[in-house]
């Protein structure tokens, strides 16, 4: 099992890991293609809180990334 505390994301494909959510966003390999809306959440009593799409495409790695969208939540 990962250590999610050790970094952002890893790719599940080419294992590339982004240590910060800002190298995340930042990292021009990776793209955005949408969010996914988790309706079963709230049948459950349980907060909002979605899928955010994104593209990995770096050499031959073309994977599709899932995140929580919570996890780009910012400290106030």
């Amino acid at each position: 099992m990962l250590n999610e505390s050790a970094h952002f994301k890893r790719c599940t494909l080419c294992a590339m890991e982004w240590p910060t959510r800002d190298d995340f966003l930042n990292d021009p390999d990776t793209t955005f293609d949408g969010y996914l809306y988790v309706k079963d959440r709230i049948r459950r009593g349980l907060p909002v809180d979605g899928l955010l799409i994104f593209t990995h495409r770096s050499g031959q790695c073309g994977t599709t990334l899932a995140i929580s969208a919570s996890r780009f939540k910012q400290d106030e």
